[in-house]
């Protein structure tokens, strides 16, 4: 069985919002993360969605509360709140 995170979020403006993230592909690599996928909403741009392979449950917990991923994704330009899923893969 794999583990996945899954994750939602507005940004003020995509293009903008994109080289933040790939500047913290670091902290992701050490995670232990693998991207799936990210991308765009069909209905709203600046809607993004993202998927990551992880290693375990608490991995994805421990990633997504940490402090330093919440300002990476505050200064970015995340403007919601996140919604992620963590889903175990049969």
């Amino acid at each position: 069985m794999s583990t996945m995170l899954l994750i939602s979020h507005e940004v003020r403006d995509y293009d903008a919002w994109k080289p933040g993230f790939d500047a913290n592909q670091a902290a992701r690599d050490a995670a232990g993360f693998t991207l799936a996928f990210v991308g765009q909403d069909s209905v709203n741009p600046n809607i993004v969605h993202a998927g990551f392979h992880v290693p375990s449950a608490s991995a994805a917990h421990a990633f997504i509360d940490s402090p330093g991923v919440k300002a990476a994704m505050a200064a970015a330009g995340v403007i919601s709140e996140v919604d992620a899923r963590i889903v175990e893969i049969a």
